[in-house]
């Protein structure tokens, strides 16, 4: 991206008044994309994709700060820099399904690893896959180990 005035240019001093939501919005992505990759050099995470099978390990500050390992199938994944998040669908044996959604940049989350993946041919055989579940597990038969 490239600016035709600097960023810290006074708006009166601008040829075209006009465009100042544009030169906003560029201010703002130039800042998201520095906090961002300040965050990578903080955290690497493996790269995962939908239909990986992930262990998620997360700190719940409500109960003393322990930690918790969730596993569960990634549903979805947004890449949008400081933005970016993923979904996973866990199935509790005794409360059934569900999706839970966790921003990458999330000071909670401790770990992610890939634990397997299971084939799917297309979106909606995967989203098929999750809201058909009850309290089956039955995406946990069709992992690949890596």
């Amino acid at each position: 991206m490239k600016a035709y005035n600097a960023p810290w240019e006074p708006s009166r001093f601008l040829y075209q008044k006009k465009h100042i939501k544009h030169r906003m919005k560029f201010l703002l992505n130039v800042l998201d994309e520095e906090k961002y990759a300040e965050f990578l050099k903080q955290r690497s995470y493996p790269n995962f994709k939908v239909g990986d099978v992930l262990d998620v390990t997360m700190v719940a500050p409500e109960s003393e700060r322990k930690a918790y390992l969730h596993r569960g199938l990634c549903v979805q994944k947004i890449d949008n820099g400081i933005r970016s998040s993923f979904k996973i669908y866990c199935v509790f044996t005794d409360s059934g399904g569900f999706i839970q959604h966790i921003p990458l940049c999330m000071p909670d989350l401790l770990d992610i690893k890939i634990v397997g993946e299971v084939k799917y041919k297309d979106d909606e055989d995967l989203m098929e896959l999750v809201t058909n579940e009850s309290r089956e597990c039955r995406f946990l038969d069709k992992i690949v180990k890596i």
